[in-house]
C-alpha cells in the first residue's frame, strides 16, 4: 500500500470511544495481516471522555469552594481543594479512574508480530492511532496545568487564614475574598475550557501529524518486514495503541501484557533483549529527534544509555 492510500484510510477524526476509532483499528489489523504479520488484538478498558468529566468535576468543586468561602464555611472550603487535589493525582499521576470511569469504553491495541530467529531480541515499534479532542496543545494548556499547584495552595491556605482571623474577631474584606477565588479557580477554569468545552465546539482533528505520520511510517515498515526471509533477524512487534490521548491507558495496558508474557522467559532475564521505540508526531519538522525521558509530574521514566546508543546507530545508517 502506498503512503497516500494509507493516509486516505487513517486520516479521519478518531477520538476515543468513537466508531471511527474502531474502523481505523480494523483497517490497521488488516494492513498488518496483508504485510505478513501475525496479528493479535488486546482489548482493555479505557475512558472515552475522561478529561471532559474530570475538568467538569473540577469546575463544579471550585464553584462549591467559592460558595463556602462567601458563606463563611471555612472548614468546608479548606477541605474541597484537598479532595480535588487527591482526585487529580489519582486520575493523572496514577491513572486510577475515579470520575473518568463514568465514561468507560472497551478499546483495543493492534499488534503485528514478525517472528525472528530463535533467541533473537524483541524489537518493538509503537505509535498511537487515536486523536485528541481538546483545544490547543501541551504548550498552550500545559502552562495552566503548572499553576494548579500554587492555586491549590492558595485555595487551602486562605480559608484557614480566614478561620484563624475570625477567631481573633477579625474579618477579611469581601474584595480580597473575591480575588482569592479568582486566583484559585483560574487554572481549573482554563483546563475546563481546553479539555471539556473544546470537544463540544471545535472541529474534530484528523490527527495527520499526531499521530497519522507515525502510523503510516510503521505500516510502511511492516511491508518491508514482510519481505525479509522468515525466521531471520530480530523478532519485531509493531503496536498501534489506543487511548494514548486518554492518559496513555493503551500504553500501560500493552506494557502490562508485555511484562506478563515475558516474566517467565529468557527475555526477562536480559536487560538488552527487549527494545521499544515509540514514534510520535512524524512530520512536525524535517529533523529527526528523540526524547530520552518522559512521565508524570511525580514519576519520571528514562531511556537507558544502551537504548540511546541503539537509536543513534540506527540514525547514522
Amino acid at each position: 500500500m502506498e503512503t497516500e492510500a494509507i493516509l486516505d484510510t487513517i486520516l479521519i477524526s478518531r477520538p476515543n470511544g468513537s466508531e471511527n476509532l474502531d474502523t481505523v483499528a480494523s483497517a490497521l489489523a488488516e494492513s498488518l495481516a496483508n504485510a505478513g504479520a501475525l496479528v493479535s488484538e488486546q482489548y482493555f478498558t479505557a475512558t472515552a471522555h475522561g478529561f471532559q468529566l474530570v475538568w467538569i468535576m473540577a469546575v463544579v468543586m471550585m464553584a462549591a469552594y467559592a460558595y463556602c468561602l462567601l458563606k463563611g464555611k471555612y472548614v468546608a472550603a479548606a477541605l474541597i481543594p484537598v479532595v480535588l487535589a487527591v482526585l487529580l493525582v489519582l486520575e493523572f499521576e496514577y491513572l486510577v479512574s475515579t470520575v473518568s470511569a463514568l465514561s468507560n469504553a472497551e478499546e483495543r491495541n493492534i499488534i503485528g508480530t514478525f517472528p525472528g530467529r530463535e533467541g533473537a531480541p524483541l524489537l518493538i515499534f509503537s505509535a498511537h492511532y487515536d486523536t485528541a479532542t481538546h483545544f490547543g496543545d501541551h504548550f498552550s494548556w500545559g502552562r495552566w496545568g503548572k499553576l494548579q499547584g500554587p492555586a491549590t495552595g492558595i485555595a487551602i491556605g486562605f480559608p484557614l487564614l480566614a478561620l484563624w482571623l475570625r477567631r481573633k474577631g477579625k474579618a477579611i474584606p469581601m474584595p480580597v475574598t473575591g480575588t482569592v477565588i479568582a486566583l484559585a479557580a483560574a487554572p481549573f477554569i482554563a483546563m475546563f475550557w481546553f479539555q471539556s468545552v473544546g470537544p463540544l465546539v471545535r472541529a474534530p482533528s484528523i490527527g495527520a501529524i499526531d499521530n497519522g505520520g507515525s502510523v503510516t511510517a510503521l505500516l510502511l515498515l511492516a511491508q518491508e518486514l514482510g519481505q525479509r526471509p522468515q525466521q531471520s533477524g530480530s523478532t519485531v512487534e509493531i503496536v498501534f495503541l489506543a487511548a494514548e490521548e486518554e492518559r496513555t491507558l493503551g500504553s500501560w495496558a500493552y506494557v502490562k501484557r508485555l511484562l506478563d508474557a515475558t516474566e517467565t522467559t529468557a527475555q526477562r532475564t536480559s536487560p538488552h533483549s527487549v527494545r521499544v521505540v515509540n514514534l510520535e508526531s512524524i512530520g512536525t519538522t524535517d529533523e529527526l529527534a528523540y526524547i530520552s525521558e518522559d512521565g508524570f509530574a511525580t514519576r519520571r521514566f528514562y531511556s537507558s544509555q544502551a537504548m540511546i546508543d541503539f537509536v543513534n546507530r540506527g540514525a547514522e545508517v
